[in-house]
């Protein structure tokens, strides 16, 4: 498994990703991403995001995360690789790379990503049902 740039020919995967079932269910719409929607989105957010990663083996796309430029980490992993670190690799990957202090908003049910921030070094700043909000602030 290799962490590396996302690539337009990863678009695919990242979609497989956003739409899996536990994705859809905790993200803030509750709806699938459409295709289309995800085909004007893709290009744009692997070019322009400050970063965007994608964890790979063999040309399968496992996980990924990224960071947009208000500082929001968004991370996904395949469901036949969690629970074996690959979701702390891609946020620790994200936090030391981007140069400022980054973000994130976890659903409250979500219990696996409420630990996972934790577990990377975020604190919680504050809850707003259903959302639960954290920051990691870099040294100065």
């Amino acid at each position: 498994m290799i962490i590396r740039p996302a690539r337009l020919a990863d678009s695919d995967g990242v979609l497989a990703l956003r739409n899996d079932p536990d994705a859809v269910r905790f993200s803030p719409s509750r709806e699938p991403v459409s295709a289309e929607e995800h085909a004007r989105w893709f290009p744009n957010a692997a070019a322009m995001s400050p970063l965007f990663y994608v964890a790979a083996s063999l040309g399968t796309v496992a996980g990924f995360v990224r960071v947009d430029a208000l500082a929001w980490v968004s991370v996904a992993v395949a469901a036949a690789q969690r629970g074996r670190g690959l979701g702390r690799e891609l946020v620790a990957c994200a936090a030391s790379i981007f140069p400022g202090d980054v973000r994130a908003q976890v659903h409250e049910e979500n219990v696996p990503s409420l630990r996972l921030f934790a577990a990377c070094g975020f604190r919680e700043l504050h809850r707003d049902a259903p959302w639960v909000y954290f920051e990691m602030e870099k040294e100065r």
